[in-house]
């Protein structure tokens, strides 16, 4: 004769099984909420870095000692050229490489159209721009904090004037030296020489990273 032994199985009852559930969909709601302000995060620091990475690419040029076009025997500095950022929105989205053919130490020819003059090529910001330009912070005010916002750069110039208020600025790379020499200008002249130069980067709701060049050559993302 078989004799069969039955066995309580342990399993789910319903309302552990809707405790489950529940904490399922509420850590996907905080998830999802959350995504669009972290996609746009990543974003932002990507276009930041884009921006170093223009100016890592100047400074590898000048370093390389890198010829204008093959057989010109032209071997010249290059840099980085932000325009007036005054003015319509997009002023605020061009970053300049060009070669200094003129051996004059600065950006010129305009409208950057690549191929012609001292423009090599330009990168433009998809929905970002560039909020502000800023000189010698880093070196005036070490322990000021890291802007994060718009608001913060405001708040920083109205504490201290005439930092973050340069229209448009130029940073150089000439062999064999790996310094950097940058420059900012106010209305079109007023050229001053800076050991740190600032280039805030924004969304259209007012997040920045900034990037920062120093005169020694190293350049950061913030």
């Amino acid at each position: 004769m078989n004799i069969h032994t039955f066995r309580n199985i342990a399993g789910f009852t319903l309302i552990e099984l809707m405790v489950v559930v529940g904490i399922f969909a509420f850590m996907s709601g905080l998830i999802l909420a959350n995504y669009p302000r972290f996609n746009a995060q990543i974003i932002l620091e990507n276009t930041a870095h884009e921006v170093a990475l223009e100016v890592r690419q100047a400074q590898n040029f000048g370093l390389g000692v890198r010829e204008t076009s093959r057989g010109t025997g032209e071997y010249p500095a290059y840099g980085v050229y932000i325009p007036e950022i005054d003015g319509a929105l997009e002023n605020k989205t061009k970053v300049y490489l060009y070669a200094d053919v003129n051996n004059d130490q600065m950006y010129e020819g305009g409208d950057c159209i690549p191929g012609g003059g001292e423009c090599i090529e330009v990168l433009t910001l998809r929905n970002h721009h560039i909020a502000a330009l800023c000189g010698d912070i880093k070196t005036d005010h070490p322990s000021a904090d890291v802007f994060r916002t718009t608001d913060d750069v405001i708040d920083f110039n109205t504490a201290h004037p005439l930092y973050c208020n340069k229209d448009s600025i130029d940073v150089l790379f000439t062999r064999p030296n790996p310094d950097a020499f940058p420059r900012s200008f106010i209305d079109g002249g007023s050229e001053t020489t800076h050991n740190d130069i600032a280039m805030v980067v924004s969304t259209p709701r007012g997040n920045v990273r900034t990037v920062v060049v120093w005169s020694t050559g190293q350049i950061t993302v913030e």
